[in-house]
Order: structure tokens, then C-alpha cells, then sequence
């Protein structure tokens, strides 16, 4: 549990860490352990309680369906004389589910995006403000999120041979935040 809170806590210092390096302030390198800190530890852990159990939210309601139509395959096979046909028409219907499950799984994951930035920047009241605030910067820009994602794909297959993963991750979290500052900015201006 310590282990958690440790990673969580490293892992908000580093955004705070980017984001305040993309606004063109001196950062200094303890903005990295910011979190560690006692007093914010408590404030860390509602905004991760928070920020996990939208996920799980949003697995359950993208796979609901494929495991339910899983679970009706499976009785349909255990407890009755199971048609090849039937059978087989049950199976890929739960494929498709799997796979539709899994797009919007990362359709609704991306407006909780900038989320973790609008944390580190502190600059929210309370935490529902905070994830509405990240669903109104992504709204209309999912694909511009999605589309920086993809494009460090070939950067990060290149680690296999090329590059250490250390220099493309600090490129690639860097791009993450800037990316994050200017649809934050974005939605302050039309506030």
C-alpha cells in the first residue's frame, strides 16, 4: 500500500513536474517529490480514489455487455444440448462486444486526461469540479489526444533497439503536458 502511494505520489509530482516546465517557469527537480509531503498526502489519495474508480466505472460499463453475452455462451454450453451454429453466433457476438467495449473504454478514459495536470496545477476547489473541468477540455478533442498518443508509437518501439526508454518517456510526458496546458488554456478562455 506504501509502494502505492509512493508511485502515485511520484507519478502527480512528475506531471506538476512537466506541466510547470511548459509554462516556462525555472522548475527545479523536487517538484518531482512535491507529493510526498504529508500535508497533501490526503488530498493525493481522494483525488486517485476518485480519478480509479471513474476507470473502473467505465470498464464495467464497456464490458458489461461482452460478459454478460460471455456468461449466456456459457450457459447455453453447460446446461443445454449447444448448437454448433448458435454457438458460434454467441461467440463472435461476445469478440464484438470485447472489441467495442475496448473503444469506448478508451473514448470515455480520454476525458479524464487532463485530470491529472488540473491536479498537479491545484488550481481546483473540489474534485467534481475538477473532473468536469478535464471532460469540458476534451470535449470535441478526443481525437487530438488520441492522435499525440499514437504518434509516440513508433518512438517507443524504437526503445527496443534505438533509444533508451528514459530519453523518449521525458519527451513523451513533456508532449503529454504541453498538450494538457494548451486545452486547459483552452477551456479558461471560455470560461
Amino acid at each position: 500500500m506504501l509502494l502505492l502511494f509512493i508511485l502515485c505520489a511520484l507519478r502527480s509530482g512528475s506531471d506538476r513536474y512537466y506541466l510547470m516546465k511548459t509554462q516556462s517557469t525555472r522548475v527545479k527537480g523536487s517538484e518531482v517529490f512535491y507529493y510526498l509531503n504529508p500535508k497533501r498526502s490526503i488530498s493525493l489519495l481522494r483525488f486517485y480514489f476518485n480519478y480509479y474508480l471513474r476507470k473502473l466505472l467505465y470498464i464495467f460499463l464497456c464490458f458489461l455487455p461482452s460478459l454478460l453475452t460471455a456468461l449466456l455462451l456459457y450457459c447455453y454450453l453447460k446446461y443445454s444440448r449447444a448448437s454448433f451454429y448458435v454457438s458460434t453466433v454467441i461467440f463472435f457476438a461476445v469478440l464484438v462486444l470485447i472489441f467495442n467495449g475496448i473503444v469506448y473504454f478508451f473514448r470515455l478514459n480520454a476525458f479524464l486526461f487532463a485530470s491529472r495536470y488540473y491536479f498537479a496545477s491545484g488550481n481546483f476547489n473540489t474534485y467534481r469540479e475538477l473532473f468536469r473541468f478535464s471532460a469540458r477540455c476534451i470535449e470535441g478533442k478526443r481525437w487530438v489526444v488520441t492522435k499525440k498518443r499514437l504518434g509516440f508509437f513508433g518512438w517507443f518501439l524504437s526503445c527496443l533497439l534505438i533509444f533508451p526508454t528514459f530519453f523518449v518517456q521525458n519527451y513523451y510526458r513533456e508532449s503529454m503536458a504541453l498538450l494538457a496546458r494548451d486545452l486547459m488554456k483552452i477551456q479558461y478562455l471560455q470560461k
